[in-house]
């Protein structure tokens, strides 16, 4: 009996899979270090935007604004960072 080819495909497939191991951990890394680098942005900003003396809605605006910058700049550095271990 001849073995069709879709069948050995599938199971080349599977093995793949298997041995590139379940995505599942990695996708739960990547929302806790997004999680991360947004809070600590958030901190960042809320604490510099106080310090300058700001209040209310402009308090705000520069506080989100900062925190996106400086969230994005620790994930860059973060990528950099796994990226040169690998």
């Amino acid at each position: 009996m001849r073995r069709s080819r879709k069948g050995s495909e599938r199971g080349r497939i599977l093995q793949g899979r298997r041995a590139a191991g379940s995505p599942m951990p990695s996708i739960v890394l990547y929302l806790v270090a997004i999680v991360a680098c947004g809070g600590l942005g958030a901190l960042v900003g809320w604490f510099v935007s106080g310090a300058i003396g700001l209040t209310g809605t402009p308090m705000a605006l520069v506080a989100a604004f900062i925190g996106m910058i400086v969230a994005t700049a620790l994930w860059v550095l973060g990528t950099a960072i796994v990226q040169r271990k690998r």
